[in-house]
């Protein structure tokens, strides 16, 4: 791809792809190494945000067409836009959003319901929804994902047709690994300075009661935030010290987005989170998720800049001190969110047989 006849704006955004789908590939080959599978369905969004706009991109440019599959299967095609929607946080009302999360969370905890033993029963245990936590310290687990969320992520997700679920998820998987292919070697792109201390690990709480047993609460989407905060901020940002473009284009949407949608939280659930949104910029959002930084930098472009100077030019700031900006941003929001949790006893803290605290 060095012999490529392209602009120096050109050059910039071939690496950021490289570099996106380098990241993703390592991600999960090696959730599958440790089989954490449900790690890499909560990528699904990122995956899907990734593949569309670098085919777009790579469509317009004539040297890639013969490489590339000639076009996305309509499924394919509506799959990832379901899934790029869910980048979009909290795009509709949050009670649209809470009826859908509880229909789901039903949904599950009656399909488990069936299967419930007697003794687990009188014990008071429901095997309502699963959570992925990473350990941040000897004692503390943060979650990172949690199932609810992947029967909402799903387009036609079923717990009674996990079989039909797989197979469409197969497909796309290998559509997204064929496209992949054209930019990545399966060897010369694995990473070999992964941080080996990130540990995901799933509770179904089977054996453990969650807080929110088999009651749904509205605020089981703050606690679905926070899963998505955790995500960013350790799935992602913890998983390697390398390929900082990625996690800022990632942690910065991220970032967005809760500045687009805190108000309609405090307002909704009477609280006073705060985050700072002093570099929160449409455009740039854009830019950095569409590969669109000509439409940015246009003829001032800085080629020894990894975004071409997009971020110094919006926002008067090196894009590498915009991304501690924006996970430090993160990481405050989500402790907000953790300390409310904990004060409304709604805190995973996985002990054995944690009292029912949603009722009231």
């Amino acid at each position: 791809m060095n012999k490529l006849k392209l602009t120096p704006t050109q050059k910039i955004v071939l690496k950021l792809i490289q570099d996106d789908m380098k990241f993703i590939y390592n991600v999960i080959k090696d959730m599958e190494a440790r089989k954490e599978y449900n790690f890499t369905i909560a990528l699904l969004p990122y995956m899907a945000l990734v593949y569309k706009e670098a085919y777009k991109w790579c469509k317009k440019i004539k040297e890639f067409k013969k490489s590339i599959p000639i076009n996305i299967p309509n499924e394919i095609e509506l799959y990832s836009e379901y899934y790029r929607e869910y980048n979009k946080l909290l795009k509709n009302d949050i009670i649209t959003i809470n009826n859908n999360y509880e229909y789901q969370f039903n949904k599950t905890k009656n399909y488990f319901e069936k299967n419930r033993s007697n003794f687990s029963k009188k014990l008071g245990i429901y095997k309502t929804y699963g959570v992925g936590t990473y350990k941040d310290s000897l004692t503390k687990k943060s979650p990172v994902y949690n199932t609810v969320y992947f029967s909402v992520l799903i387009p036609k997700f079923s717990w009674d047709n996990l079989n039909e679920t797989s197979k469409d998820l197969y497909r796309i998987a290998e559509h997204i690994g064929e496209f992949f292919g054209v930019f990545l070697h399966p060897y010369e792109d694995r990473l070999t300075n992964n941080i080996t201390s990130i540990k995901i690990v799933d509770y179904n709480f089977s054996p453990r009661s969650s807080p929110f047993h088999n009651v749904y609460s509205d605020k089981f989407l703050i606690f679905d935030l926070l899963c998505k905060c955790n995500f960013v901020l350790y799935g992602l940002n913890n998983f390697t010290s390398t390929l900082l473009t990625t996690k800022l284009r990632f942690s910065y949407n991220l970032y967005f987005y809760i500045c687009e949608s805190i108000d309609k939280i405090n307002n909704y659930y009477n609280t006073d989170f705060t985050i700072n949104n002093k570099y929160k910029d449409d455009e740039l959002r854009s830019a950095f998720m569409h590969y669109g930084i000509w439409k940015i930098v246009k003829d001032k472009v800085d080629p020894l800049d990894s975004f071409g100077g997009m971020t110094n030019i919006s926002l008067d700031i090196e894009w590498n001190s915009l991304l501690i900006f924006t996970l430090s941003e993160i990481k405050s929001f989500s402790l907000q969110l953790d300390n409310y949790l904990s004060k409304n006893k709604l805190s995973h803290n996985f002990s054995i047989f944690n009292k029912d605290l949603t009722k009231k």
